[in-house]
């Protein structure tokens, strides 16, 4: 009996590992921890052009040629890439291996984090709370400002996912150059979830939440314009949409109006996403 049932598990991991079925016109999840690397042709000899990370929600234009790599057998799949398409006002795709999609998104976990999966987590988005803007970087540093305000200011940030702490140490100042001011930053970590973190700095908990989150002005620039403002956080604001929660968001923005404006269905079919 319990060679029969050890069988059986075997067969159903087996299946759900390399079962995926994808097809030209649906989507799929990103299912790895360190990121996807995405290509311009169907093969590892190809030149990378990017990158789509855990959770990321992908649009997939074409099923390519069956591979095996890390002993995992399944197709290229040619999937659109949206920051880059509404930025470039035209398709833009490219090749990633379908080993590391999943046709459903997993359960949103912390589990087994390492400090590099935090930064991951924390390199995603723009962060909006206690009334600055945060934007933590590859470099080890971390930009923070006011919004509509010249106040802000940089530095290094650090974590550890043991002490469930991020720390950072940011330098504030002006355009002017008259003044600065340091301030350190001592976050314990509350909760963290897919689309918020929670804090708190001895006083009382603050969530952070992506960006676009607290500002609507993403919806009102693909509703009213062909073509997307250039910004010095753009990128960080349409990245959100690159994730289910995101483009649930924004379509609930949609909701709200009476009428969709025919810019926003051609900038959401231009990113892949569904506007009913």
């Amino acid at each position: 009996m319990k060679k029969k049932f050890l069988f059986a598990v075997v067969i159903m991991v087996a299946s759900f590992c390399f079962g995926q079925s994808f097809s030209a016109g649906g989507y799929a999840f990103v299912d790895a921890s360190s990121g996807l690397r995405v290509r311009d042709d169907a093969s590892l000899n190809a030149r990378k052009i990017g990158v789509v990370y855990d959770r990321m929600k992908v649009k997939i234009l074409e099923v390519g040629p069956k591979v095996t790599i890390d002993g995992i057998p399944s197709n290229w799949i040619r999937i659109l890439l949206p920051v880059e398409s509404i930025k470039q006002r035209r398709t833009v795709s490219g090749w990633v291996f379908g080993g590391y999609l999943s046709e459903k998104l997993k359960p949103f976990s912390t589990a087994g984090w390492t400090d590099q999966d935090l930064i991951l987590y924390l390199l995603r988005f723009e962060w909006h709370g206690d009334r600055y803007h945060v934007k933590f970087k590859q470099t080890g540093k971390c930009s923070c400002g006011l919004p509509e305000s010249s106040f802000g200011g940089s530095g290094p940030f650090s974590v550890s996912m043991k002490n469930k702490t991020v720390d950072m140490k940011i330098e504030f100042g002006d355009d002017s150059g008259e003044w600065t001011n340091i301030e350190e930053y001592h976050y314990k970590i509350i909760f963290i979830d897919e689309d918020k973190i929670v804090f708190n700095n001895e006083k009382e908990n603050i969530t952070y939440e992506p960006t676009f989150y607290s500002y609507d002005l993403l919806y009102y620039y693909l509703k009213n314009f062909d073509k997307i403002p250039s910004l010095e956080y753009d990128d960080a604001w349409i990245y959100v949409l690159c994730y289910e929660f995101g483009q649930k968001k924004l379509i609930e923005f949609a909701e709200k109006d009476e009428m969709i404006s025919e810019n926003f269905k051609n900038n959401c079919k231009l990113m892949g996403i569904d506007v009913e």
